[in-house]
């Protein structure tokens, strides 16, 4: 969940058919992604990256969690 506005996008290179997606920080707002497809192997459409300096002085402040529904594959999170 972002906690400021503007600053550093987050981009999906891969998604929207490899255009790419850019999302833009909103105070409030929460993005989420599937990290692992329905054959339990990465999820190439869920890479991501920020893009330093883009968008005013580049800096955000975030609340980042990861949830799991598979806790044989990630037991490290429990």
């Amino acid at each position: 969940m972002y906690l400021t506005d503007g600053g550093s996008p987050t981009y999906f290179p891969k998604a929207n058919d490899g255009e790419g997606v850019l999302v833009t920080p909103k105070a409030g707002m929460a993005i989420t992604w599937y990290n692992i497809d329905d054959q339990d192997q990465p999820f190439k459409l869920a890479v991501h990256g920020v893009l330093p300096g883009s968008s005013g002085d580049g800096k955000r402040i975030m609340i980042q969690n990861k949830f799991t529904d598979a806790p044989v594959l990630h037991g490290s999170y429990w």
